[in-house]
């Protein structure tokens, strides 16, 4: 009987030790990640489990001092200056900066309080619910 004992202590002590060497490397991988230096956030707007808040602060921190590219209604303001339109082909990561601001105006609606952000089948799930209770009257 005590041996039996002993065995399931061992199981869930190896058990625990495994589950903290984990988190431990996840700590130690997150924390690690230098935002300023790395665009860490064009590959988290890809990923589907990637925290919300994480990603805007990774996207603000490396941008933080750096020239930004000229957002959409600033472009056509400035149509015809030549030297603004060289300027912003010279920004490196401009095209994903632009891609990223449409991923954070899409996806900020179905962000959760904790940074979560719905999975596609939630979103569509989350739509049919809402057509279906607010059924728009056609016939009149």
């Amino acid at each position: 009987m005590t041996i039996k004992i002993t065995c399931g202590i061992k199981r869930i002590l190896v058990c625990t030790l495994i589950s903290l060497a984990g988190y431990s490397v996840d700590v130690y991988a997150q924390a690690g990640k230098d935002y300023a230096t790395y665009p860490y956030w064009i590959r988290m707007m890809k990923d589907t489990n990637t925290n919300y808040f994480e990603a805007v602060k990774a996207f603000n921190m490396y941008w933080k001092g750096r020239e930004k590219p000229e957002e959409e209604n600033e472009k056509f303001a400035n149509a015809g200056n030549e030297a603004d339109k060289e300027k912003s082909k010279n920004i490196p990561y401009s095209f994903e900066y632009k891609k990223f601001k449409n991923w954070q105006m899409l996806t900020k609606p179905y962000v959760q309080n904790d940074g979560s952000i719905l999975f596609p089948y939630q979103r569509r799930q989350l739509s049919y619910n809402s057509r279906h209770a607010n059924p728009v009257n056609t016939n009149k």
